[in-house]
């Protein structure tokens, strides 16, 4: 009976261990502030210098500045390993440059970041919406009338970024939007 109760413990201990130690190496593990924030936010305020958007925008910017770090992104991005949130940003920075330079799909693009500001792709059915807009953004840059699709919105958002010369890159300068989405809707999120 004691040996009983001794191995027992002694695997209770291991779990408990086992868990502590996840613990202790989940704050280690990097994460992307972006995952904390997104559209839907009250502090996001896309399209203004002041706001959460804004400082995530520009830590991005950073992370993503050289053509090798862009492609080490997007293939993580093709592989489902960036958040959500974060290739959302991406899009609308993206979005704003290939804008000004006539490469989102006569003004297709333009309009998917109007629709993310509107939070149209929060909430449960926010991915699978922002994969069907991102598939038709696609077939409009390309120039292309048979409907596009992809296996999921990652993919379809790392095609719509190199359609949109993500990989040649372009610094986004601050301020210079064709017109800011600096309107808040209220979003209602499900």
């Amino acid at each position: 009976m004691a040996r009983n109760f001794r191995g027992a413990a002694v695997l209770l201990f291991c779990g408990m261990m086992s868990c502590f130690v996840g613990i202790l190496k989940e704050p280690l593990m990097p994460r992307s502030s972006v995952l904390r924030y997104g559209w839907a936010d009250k502090d996001w305020n896309w399209g203004s210098p002041f706001g959460t958007a804004h400082d995530e925008a520009m830590a991005l910017r950073e992370r993503l500045d050289t053509r090798e770090q862009r492609a080490s992104w997007a293939q993580r991005l093709e592989s489902g390993e960036v958040d959500l949130e974060e290739m959302k940003l991406a899009l609308g920075l993206r979005i704003q440059h290939a804008a000004r330079a006539g490469m989102d799909g006569d003004g297709a693009g333009w309009t998917l970041m109007q629709d993310m500001a509107a939070c149209k792709y929060e909430g449960s059915d926010g991915p699978k919406l922002l994969k069907e807009d991102l598939d038709q953004l696609i077939s409009a840059i390309s120039g292309n009338s048979k409907d596009f699709s992809s296996k999921d919105v990652m993919n379809s958002g790392a095609l719509a970024l190199k359609a949109m010369g993500f990989m040649e890159g372009g610094r986004i300068v601050l301020g210079a939007t064709l017109s800011p989405v600096r309107q808040r809707t209220k979003c209602n999120v499900k």
